[in-house]
């Protein structure tokens, strides 16, 4: 009999152990939130790739959202959580805030992360634009020194090799009137008079301001390309307007030269210096080709 009563009592402690277990509020507040979360993936409609990865997801999220229930009973002051588990409402509230935690967590460490990788998206950047501003810079002192090098060489009387140089730099620096002057210079003195005259052209179109030397020069390729005399006497003239002093002084320089066999840049006028036409414009700019 005694055998039969304790079986008995101990039948109804299981009974009361399951009872309440299956009355718990844990179990039902994690049922619920699974469920929850099981009725959001279903109604939610997501590609075939990531449908399981999304299930998984929704039943995370609706399971820590329905622990944060108590919390937030708790915060309203409302004493339900009290009467439902008068000896575990504390660790109710607990699991809330744990499960808060845990969402704020979760979008914390994923601001962090992007702000993170913001600011090394911006450091990269910048540390491009610096490399990019560097490079702009070396490649800018490399093209200048092709120009000064250019120059050197043509100081030098290394024409064909100053030549060289200053086609270089005008691949990048194609309007610059100082190296198109310069370079017609280089190629008059290497016999290339024709392309020397495209060049002084350029060299006139591309100056804001054309000098008088512009001017002079392209008269004496002219010149040396025998074109027509009123065309050199226009271009000389223009010259004289914007520097007389300049034009004229050139103009009697090169004469000097033309009657010095020895000299390199003898001839320029030597066709022309004899032309009437010629010499009554250097009569009338009160300039005279009888050297002393």
């Amino acid at each position: 009999m005694t055998d039969a009563s304790n079986l008995g009592n101990n039948s109804v402690e299981i009974l009361s152990a399951v009872g309440f277990v299956v009355h718990s509020p844990f179990i039902l507040m994690l049922s619920i939130g699974l469920f929850g979360g099981w009725l959001s993936w279903l109604n939610a409609d997501y590609d075939e790739a990531f449908c399981k990865r999304r299930l998984f997801r929704n039943l995370i999220t609706g399971m820590l959202a329905t622990f944060m229930v108590p919390l937030f009973l708790q915060m309203i002051g409302s004493n339900l959580l009290v009467e439902i588990s008068p000896d575990y409402s504390k660790f109710y509230v607990f699991l809330g805030m744990c499960s808060a935690a845990a969402f704020v967590s979760q979008k914390f460490a994923s601001s962090i992360s992007d702000k993170m990788l913001q600011q090394a998206t911006e450091k990269a950047d910048s540390a491009s634009k610096s490399a990019q501003q560097a490079t702009a810079k070396t490649l800018s002192i490399e093209i200048e020194q092709l120009k000064l090098q250019g120059s050197l060489h043509m100081i030098k009387k290394e024409y064909e090799e100053a030549l060289l140089l200053m086609e270089e730099y005008l691949k990048h620096n194609s309007r610059d009137p100082g190296t198109l002057f310069r370079k017609a210079f280089c190629l008059k003195r290497v016999g290339r008079v024709s392309r020397a005259l495209k060049e002084i052209n350029l060299a006139i179109e591309y100056s804001k301001k054309p000098s008088a030397l512009l001017y002079f020069n392209k008269a004496c390729y002219m010149a040396l390309l025998k074109k027509p005399i009123d065309e050199i006497i226009s271009v000389l003239s223009t010259g004289l307007i914007i520097d007389e002093a300049e034009i004229k002084s050139a103009i009697m320089e090169e004469l000097k030269l033309s009657e010095q066999d020895d000299s390199e840049d003898s001839g320029d006028f030597d066709g022309i210096k004899e032309d009437v036409t010629f010499i009554g414009f250097l009569t009338k700019s009160g300039l005279s080709i009888k050297l002393d």
